[in-house]
C-alpha cells in the first residue's frame, strides 16, 4: 500500500517538474488584465421544530469570502476565508496553487491541472454542494453524515484533475481521514463520593489517503455517471479505510436529479464498522420558484435501514440571491421546519 502512494506521489512530482521547466515563454509578470476576482456569499437560516433542543432563532449558517487571481498562462492561486458557526470564528476553507499542465479545446484532453494545498477532496459530487449557493436546498443529503461520516471532506494534499469532452477524471493524495467516536461511561469520583458521566474520544486517523473519481459524461452533456474510491492508510501501511461511491447525475432545463450511494469500512481498533447509504433528489423549475424533494437511506453492518424524508422551495429574488423553505421528516417520525435566505456576489 505504502509502495503504491510513493509511486502516485513520485509520477505527480514528474508532473509538477514538466510544469515548472515547460513552455519558458510564459509571462511570469503581472498582466493587467489579470485582476484579482473577489467573490463570495452569506446565508442565514432559523428551524423551528417540536423538540426544543433543535430549534433555534436565526443564526447564520455559512459565510464565505473567495478570492482567486492568475499568476501566469497556467498558474493560479485561490483563497476562501469561510465562517465556522460552531466555533463563531473565521477560518481558511481553501488555499489552492492550480498549474496548467494542458489545455487546448481542440484536443480529447481538454485540460489537464494540478491543484496543491487545501482543498475539498473530489470524492463522489457531494463537494459541488458543500456552498450554500450551490446547494439546492438548505440541508446536505442527511444520509453523508452517517456513512463514514465523509461529509465535507476537506484536507491537504495534491490533486490531479482532467477533463475532456466525454470525461473527467481526479486523483488525489492528501493527508489522511480523520475519524472520531465518542464512548460514554460512569467512574466514581473519591473527592464527591458520586458517579459521575466520563467521555471518552476514540481517533482513528489514517498516515495518509488517496483515491479518485471517473465521471463519464455520455453525448448528452445532462447526464454524468461517476465512480468513486478511497482508501485511507495507517502507520503500519494497512488499510484503515475504504469509501466506495457511485453517482447519476440529469440536469435538464426544468428537471433535474440525482442520485449517489455511499459503502464505508474503517477500521477502528482492530473493529470493523460498515455503513452504506445512498439518497434520490429531484427539483423541478416552475417560473422564478423551484420544488426539491429528497430521500435519504442509511444502515449499519448490523442495523435496519433509516430514512428521512425532505421537501422544500426555493424563489429566486435577485440574482445569485434565494428565499427557501424546507420540511423535514426525520427517522424518529419528528419534523423539522427551516427558512433559509442566501446571496450571493
Amino acid at each position: 500500500m505504502i509502495r503504491h502512494i510513493c509511486i502516485l506521489s513520485a509520477i505527480i512530482q514528474l508532473l509538477i517538474l514538466q510544469t515548472v521547466v515547460a513552455q519558458p515563454n510564459d509571462s511570469l509578470a503581472a498582466n493587467p488584465d489579470w485582476t484579482p476576482r473577489l467573490s463570495g456569499f452569506v446565508d442565514v437560516r432559523g428551524v423551528y421544530s417540536s423538540d426544543p433542543d433543535r430549534t433555534s432563532k436565526f443564526s447564520i449558517g455559512q459565510t464565505e469570502l473567495d478570492l482567486e487571481q492568475m499568476i501566469s498562462d497556467r498558474v493560479g492561486v485561490f483563497l476562501a476565508a469561510a465562517y465556522n458557526s460552531e466555533s463563531g470564528a473565521i477560518e481558511l476553507g481553501a488555499a489552492e496553487l492550480q498549474l496548467t499542465l494542458r489545455n487546448d479545446s481542440l484536443r480529447f484532453l481538454n485540460n489537464i491541472s494540478l491543484i496543491v494545498g487545501q482543498f475539498d477532496v473530489p470524492f463522489g459530487i457531494g463537494c459541488r454542494y458543500y456552498a450554500s449557493t450551490d446547494c439546492e436546498s438548505i440541508t446536505s443529503p442527511w444520509y453523508s453524515h452517517r456513512v463514514g461520516n465523509w461529509s465535507g471532506w476537506n484536507d491537504y494534499g495534491v490533486r490531479l484533475a482532467v477533463t475532456s469532452p466525454i470525461a473527467t477524471g481526479d486523483l488525489y493524495l492528501v493527508n489522511g481521514y480523520e475519524e472520531s467516536e465518542e464512548i460514554a461511561y460512569q467512574v466514581f469520583n473519591w473527592t464527591t463520593g458520586l458517579a459521575e458521566e466520563s467521555l471518552e474520544v476514540i481517533v482513528t486517523s489514517p498516515e495518509a489517503a488517496f483515491g479518485g473519481r471517473l465521471g463519464i459524461i455520455p453525448n448528452n452533456e445532462a447526464v454524468e455517471f461517476g465512480l468513486s474510491a478511497g482508501v485511507g492508510v495507517d502507520d503500519r501501511g494497512n488499510a484503515a479505510m475504504t469509501l466506495l461511491g457511485g453517482d447519476l447525475t440529469y440536469d435538464g432545463s426544468r428537471l433535474g436529479c440525482r442520485s449517489e450511494f455511499i459503502y464505508s469500512s474503517l477500521d477502528r481498533n482492530g473493529r470493523t464498522e460498515v455503513s452504506r447509504g445512498f439518497y434520490l433528489q429531484s427539483h423541478y423549475h416552475i417560473a422564478a420558484w423551484r420544488v426539491i424533494s429528497r430521500y435519504a437511506a442509511v444502515r449499519g453492518l448490523e442495523s435496519k435501514w433509516d430514512s428521512q424524508y425532505s421537501a422544500g422551495l426555493a424563489l429566486m429574488v435577485a440574482p445569485k440571491t434565494e428565499v427557501r423553505g424546507e420540511m423535514i421528516r426525520t427517522p424518529n417520525d419528528e419534523v423539522v421546519g427551516m427558512i433559509q435566505i442566501v446571496a450571493g456576489f
